[in-house]
């Protein structure tokens, strides 16, 4: 066991320096997958307004929308994986990432 965690120090260091931009490859992956059913249901939801409003609700949604989600959630998703030890950062992250590409492939429409 202390080869396995001599071994995945280094790499688990290296990932914690860039902690903040993985996690934003996270949460960029999730509203990439998931924003169209999100700008779905604000579509159904506003489909009888004049279209100046819907305009500006889209552009609400799209520039401070999924700006806030993203500023608000990246922190967060930061600090929760950087207190994984050494150990489990680097597997972890690596099957955060195909769990990821796993959901990006099967939500192709």
């Amino acid at each position: 066991m202390e080869i396995l965690n001599e071994a995945m120090s280094p790499i688990a260091n290296w990932m914690r320096g860039h902690l903040g931009a993985i996690s934003l490859m996270m949460v960029a992956t999730l509203l990439v997958v998931y924003g169209s059913n999100l700008n779905g249901l604000v579509r159904n939801a506003i489909g009888g307004f004049h279209l100046i409003i819907r305009v500006v609700i889209f552009v609400a949604l799209c520039a401070f929308g999924y700006g806030l989600i993203t500023v608000y959630t990246v922190p967060w998703v930061a600090q929760a994986i950087g207190m994984l030890p050494n150990l489990w950062l680097p597997p972890v992250v690596v099957v955060i990432f195909i769990a990821l590409g796993v959901v990006a492939e099967r939500k192709r429409v």
